[in-house]
């Protein structure tokens, strides 16, 4: 049998990081976050990757960025 997990039942060739995310937003207030799903280092560079990810697309041409740009607040 073969399987892709190692010995300790983490995913091959993933390292899970819980380094938290600093936000800095200005003068803005900082948003409520739920306790059980923390923002990471990791889970925001996942969120900016897929974010301009094409393939996401049914016809894999557009991406969210395509639409929501960034300086306009990603309206």
């Amino acid at each position: 049998m073969a399987s892709c997990k190692d010995d300790d039942n983490e995913p091959q060739g993933i390292v899970q990081d819980a380094t938290p995310y600093e936000m800095s937003i200005g003068g803005f207030p900082v948003p409520n976050i739920a306790v059980d799903n923390q923002l990471t280092e990791q889970g925001v560079e996942l969120g900016r990757m897929l974010f301009y990810e094409k393939m996401l697309s049914a016809d894999g041409t557009q991406a969210c960025a395509s639409c929501h740009f960034q300086a306009i607040c990603f309206y």
